[in-house]
């Protein structure tokens, strides 16, 4: 595999650079420190259309960890009302292919999330390693992963991917990149894509057609370009914010949706970095009444 990185400073460090000469960005970055509310009463605006709130909850599920610990916690968020999406790589279908292909047959929807395994886990820290970025591979290389992807899901759960979600999205978002990525999917056959960080959901909604039908990754009311993920919250070196300020930020939402203001909350989290958190599942028990549990049912609803 190539480009393995330690993960450090955020989910999208490995980004830092190219984003440090995109003005665009940059406007975005120093607004985010100085005019929160703004940014995310622009977020908030952007949802005013929906008839009802929706929340999605997808599990990245990267490393071997999280076949072991994900039929538990599955099991834990059916019994208040919640059903996740999966992203897992296709080599990680193979290595745990019983429960994935149990789960499978429950309903449960499953993203192209590529082909080879681009995290490692170094244990007993759960020190999280990367690797495999799609904006180090070639065109050829990435089309190769993402249909290797699909052969994956379709050759080993029995079911036909309609959704994909870049590895490591985060530094993957030029918009030569993107136009790329959204024109192979929709050769493919692809309804949408979940693969952009919360800027674009600021800019243009929480959904939006392109090739395909996209649903950016939502922000925090507190700092809304940064996305409300488990690594970030709990796992990043340095981070500045804690697994009680993830709960804050889920909590400010669920008060916003009670002032009248429906909402689209599209996060995501890793099975291995929550299993053991009692934070994340009271704050999955705040957002249950919005569940939807498949990004299908919402491309069916809005992708006409």
């Amino acid at each position: 595999m190539k480009g393995k990185t330690r993960i450090i400073g955020t989910r999208f460090s490995h980004s830092k650079l190219s984003r440090a000469i995109n003005l665009h960005f940059m406007f975005y970055f120093l607004a985010n420190k100085a005019i929160p509310k703004i940014l995310w009463k622009r977020y908030v605006r952007s949802c005013s259309n929906l008839n009802e709130s929706i929340f999605i909850l997808s599990f990245d599920c990267d490393t071997e960890l999280d076949i072991e610990v994900l039929p538990a916690v599955i099991k834990r968020l059916k019994e208040i009302g919640i059903q996740p999406v999966l992203a897992v790589p296709g080599e990680l279908i193979k290595k745990g292919t019983d429960v994935y292909h149990s789960l499978a047959k429950t309903g449960i929807e499953f993203v192209n999330h590529g082909y080879v395994q681009h995290t490692q886990l170094e244990l007993p820290e759960r020190v999280y390693v990367s690797s495999y970025f799609y904006h180090s591979l070639s065109r050829a290389e990435i089309r190769s992963d993402i249909v290797l992807g699909h052969k994956a899901i379709q050759e080993i759960l029995g079911v036909s991917p309609t959704g994909f979600r870049t590895p490591h999205f985060g530094s993957f978002q030029k918009k030569s990149q993107l136009d790329f990525l959204r024109r192979l999917l929709k050769e493919l056959g692809y309804k949408y894509s979940t693969s952009t960080t919360p800027v674009v959901g600021i800019k243009k909604g929480p959904y939006f057609k392109t090739d395909v039908l996209e649903f950016p990754l939502t922000g925090c009311p507190n700092w809304p370009i940064k996305v409300l993920d488990s690594w970030g919250f709990a796992f990043a070196p340095k981070r500045e914010v804690t697994k009680a300020d993830y709960l804050d930020q889920i909590s400010l939402m669920c008060h916003e949706i009670e002032a009248g203001n429906p909402l689209f909350i599209n996060i995501y989290a890793d099975p291995s970095q929550i299993y053991d958190w009692p934070e994340f599942f009271e704050a999955m028990l705040r957002l249950a009444p919005y569940n939807v549990g498949r990004y299908s049912e919402i491309v069916d609803k809005v992708g006409k």
